[in-house]
């Protein structure tokens, strides 16, 4: 019987090492896959939930300019999908007054309107810069009873917003510490220089006198 040499143990080992490798890179391309799949479908399923909101439009446009001021703005919203749309809350909003309407169902094709009395006028020479100071969102149900809001050209967004993940919630929390220890680095120097003990945990402010 043939004895064992070094160069054959050493040529099972590196065999034993290349398929245990081999097994280990398969699961990982195959956990891969499932996960690009998974998000692949949910991308898919989303564009579908949102295939009427996404046609379904809110607009922001000037009246016309009376001595080179604008007084009065449109807010508008014009359901381009081919069913109807209900519970419709329309909102014109800027940095210091709003309007709204409401109308119980909007059918496909047709618009609504809304004539906005700002509390101050505006120049005439910025109309073109009016989505930037102000925002016409819309809230509304589409025909298969979910909620959706629609704000200037933004794409469509779940009403209200869906909860956060745990990963989500995770980044949050390290984010908020992380910010709170850079934050909290220079008031704790100038404590350690003046002798002065932190304030307790939790304590709103450090007594005096």
């Amino acid at each position: 019987m043939p004895l064992s040499s070094p160069f054959t143990d050493q040529l099972s080992a590196w065999s034993t090492f290349g398929g245990a490798l081999g097994s280990v890179l398969a699961v990982a391309v195959a956990g891969a896959l499932l996960l690009f799949e998974m998000k692949s479908r949910n991308r898919e399923r989303r564009e579908a939930e949102a295939h009427q909101a996404r046609r379904v439009t809110t607009m922001v446009r000037a009246q016309p300019v009376v001595d080179s001021r604008i007084a009065n703005l449109m807010v508008s919203l014009t359901n381009y999908s081919d069913g109807p749309i209900t519970e419709i809350e329309l909102v014109g909003r800027g940095r210091s007054d709003e309007c709204k309407r409401r109308e119980p169902i909007l059918r496909a094709g047709e618009s609504v309107e809304m004539d906005w009395q700002l509390a101050e006028s505006i120049s005439g020479e910025v109309g073109h810069l009016l989505p930037m100071w102000f925002e016409a969102s819309a809230l509304f149900t589409d025909t298969n009873g979910q909620r959706w809001q629609r704000r200037n050209w933004e794409p469509p967004t779940r009403w209200p917003p869906p909860a956060p993940s745990r990963r989500q919630r995770l980044r949050w929390w390290y984010n908020r510490r992380k910010l709170a220890a850079r934050n909290g680095r220079p008031q704790l120097a100038t404590l350690r220089a003046t002798g002065l003990p932190p304030c307790a945990s939790g304590s709103r402010r450090c007594a005096t006198g």
